[in-house]
């Protein structure tokens, strides 16, 4: 394939048609920033090693490598930020060179957007697209990460000035075609204390978003991203050893290439997302072991739209790479601690013995404190926690225990909230109808000077019947995909109408792991699945504040029901009554639902007034959100994050 320079930072197919089937393609690399010094007012953000270099890397497969039947490369607009040392190892790198401040990526995606808007539409139809970027991010909730030009945090410009994962996912559904748009962000996903002095981060849009009514729902923008939420995205310091972790193993499944096994059954063989994402997690961590010396937590994530589109097309396996021995399976485990502890009372050296480490033993005894929401006090002092199965995962600082309340009365929700040596951390858990749900609490731990870098907070596969099963579809949603986890739902729940019925109308043994299962065949848009079940949900059990949210968003969703903005807007309100949802992925739901919302202008005064008094309670809480697990983590320096966060405000 011969490319061309057709202005600054956009090359050109000298073989691609204009008005023909195409890719269109947006590469971004952001090595050099002019503004951020990795000062805590720049969120600890500094100049990276080689995002440039490995946005290049990947602009060179495109132009190579990439193979779609029937949608060739079209045109691609390449932005780079390179330091000189990229330059010197690639020099041309500074080919055609254009640097992607803000204006000139704004510039770039709205070109983009145009060149596949002017496509006929039999061509539009057949073609796709794929944005790739290298770089900062800072991640607000799951569907919001703002992507940062290099000229981010410039003197007297906004902390907003940035690109929006969502805007553009949802900016690209505006269009009628192309249906196909593949995003891959080898960013950060973290965010930093500092955030919380803010709104929640939006970026700025720079795509028109449509409304709910006119979404393309046959348009498809999965987001392929580097990292688990909260977490880095790990690159080397030096530009000697290469690229970034998830941008070499990327490119090494999408050449074909490290022992990955193509789909082949159609006779042309192809990798697809759900073929890449096992193969880059592992990518990650054998080049992180091989080459580093480093244990990674870094876990590779997709989110938005389930498709099994190919990706790209690539050669058959070699007849010695098809007989290759598949890789090692990861090492288990260490046995887990059979201690059993209300820790808060439990001695000094029972705790130690379950975590061996002072500090962690420190938190665990002397900071734990549960708030009983609903009757609006705190638990006595032993009655609060009981810990169990405490295991760190071999060489690296990640634990994970059992956490139980266990006087809990069941119906209940509660707030637990613990603090290590710089800030507090709080969550809200719903205690099951008939069962005491045993929660996953799974922690990074940096040892001095004491800090707790991740924590989640998800379901036990412990518990027992509905709530075991619920935990092993989250944990197949969050380790692969939605559309995995929905696959999964038959085996998990066979004969789920029944079991669906038992949930909702007689015993009501478990509405949590309705809300948990709800809320992934939500994201996997299994219509066929849900049909009104979140509804029963939000109306049969009003102390879940996340069945409301989930229905709304449903009716928001799903093109096919009769239901639509105005039942979507009666249970968004219901938050002005309730407490703020317990899920991270309810949380983010609630957040745009709201605002989407305020920005029609056609409401009554007491519409709006409700809708004002649930946006002001969200904005605090979603600055303060930690986005990894199942169930909403806030974190705040201050001191000052209490159960108020989440707090209904009716008595």
């Amino acid at each position: 394939m011969s490319l061309s320079p057709e202005k600054p930072g956009v090359w050109k197919n000298d073989a691609w048609q204009p008005g023909s089937p195409g890719t269109f393609a947006v590469i971004i690399g952001v090595t050099n920033y002019r503004h951020l010094d990795g000062s805590p007012n720049c969120f600890g953000l500094g100049p990276l090693y080689v995002s440039a270099l490995t946005a290049y890397t990947f602009f060179e497969w495109l132009a190579s490598d990439y193979r779609r039947t029937g949608s060739p490369l079209a045109k691609c607009w390449l932005l780079l930020a390179p330091d000189a040392n990229e330059l010197q190892k690639q020099p041309s790198i500074g080919s055609n060179l254009l640097e992607p401040t803000y204006d000139a990526c704004y510039d770039a995606i709205q070109e983009w957007k145009d060149a596949m808007a002017a496509l006929p539409a039999v061509s539009a139809a057949a073609s796709r697209s794929v944005f790739f970027f290298s770089g900062h991010g800072l991640e607000v909730i799951e569907d919001r990460q703002i992507l940062l030009p290099s000229d981010y945090l410039a003197p007297r410009t906004n902390i907003d000035r940035a690109l929006s994962t969502q805007n553009i996912a949802r900016g690209l559904k505006a269009m009628g075609i192309p249906p196909l748009h593949f995003l891959m962000v080898d960013a950060c996903r973290n965010d930093h204390n500092n955030l919380n002095r803010f709104t929640p981060l939006e970026g700025t849009k720079i795509l028109d978003e449509p409304a709910n009514k006119d979404t393309n729902p046959d348009a498809f923008v999965p987001i392929f991203y580097a990292s688990a939420p909260g977490l880095q995205a790990m690159q080397p310091n030096d530009v000697l050893y290469g690229l970034s972790l998830f941008g070499e193993a990327l490119l090494d499944g999408l050449h074909g290439a490290h022992g990955i096994t193509p789909d082949c059954s159609s006779g042309t063989c192809f990798v697809d997302l759900h073929i890449l994402r096992p193969f880059v997690n592992n990518r990650v961590a054998e080049i992180a072991k091989d080459r580093y010396n480093q244990a990674t937590s870094q876990r590779v994530r997709i989110r938005g739209d389930q498709t099994e589109e190919p990706v790209t097309e690539v050669p058959a396996p070699g007849v010695l790479e098809s007989f290759a021995l598949p890789p090692p399976p990861p090492a288990p485990l260490p046995p887990a601690s059979r201690l059993i502890l209300r820790a808060t009372t439990a001695s000094f050296g029972d705790v130690h013995q379950m975590f061996n480490s002072e500090k962690l033993t420190d938190i665990w005894q002397n900071s734990v404190r549960v708030f009983d929401l609903q009757n609006r006090q705190w638990l006595a002092k032993g009655s609060e926690i009981e810990i169990s199965n405490a295991r760190r995962a071999p060489d690296t600082p990640s634990f994970a225990l059992d956490l139980q309340i266990p006087d809990a009365r069941r119906g209940g929700t509660y707030w637990v909230e613990l603090r290590d040596a710089t800030q507090k951390f709080g969550f809200a858990i719903p205690i099951d109808s008939e069962t005491n749900p045993k929660f996953l609490v799974e922690i990074d731990f940096d040892f001095d000077p004491g800090i707790i870098r991740r924590l989640d907070v998800t379901l036990s596969i412990e518990n027992p019947d509905f709530l075991g099963k619920a935990a092993l579809m989250w944990r197949t949603y969050d380790q692969k995909s939605a559309r995995d986890a929905a696959d999964a739902f038959p085996v998990l729940f066979p004969d789920h109408e029944a079991i669906l019925q038992d949930l909702m109308y007689a015993k009501m043994t478990s509405p949590l792991s309705a809300a948990v299962a709800g809320a992934i065949l939500l994201r996997a848009r299994r219509w066929d699945l849900l049909h009104d079940w979140l509804r029963n949900l939000a109306n049969w059990f009003p102390q879940i504040p996340d069945g409301p949210v989930l229905w709304a968003e449903q009716c928001l969703r799903n093109p096919n029901q009769p239901w639509g903005m105005a039942e979507a807007l009666e249970y968004t309100l219901r938050l002005d009554e309730s407490s703020l949802p317990l899920m991270v992925d309810a949380a983010g739901y609630a957040l745009r639902q709201v605002e989407d919302s305020l920005g029609i202008y056609v409401y009554s005064i007491e519409v709006r007034d409700k809708l004002e008094r649930i946006h002001q309670r969200l904005k605090p809480a979603i600055s303060m959100l930690r986005t990894g697990g199942l169930f909403a983590v806030y974190a705040d320096p201050s001191g000052q994050l209490g159960p108020e966060v989440v707090l209904s405000s009716a008595p």
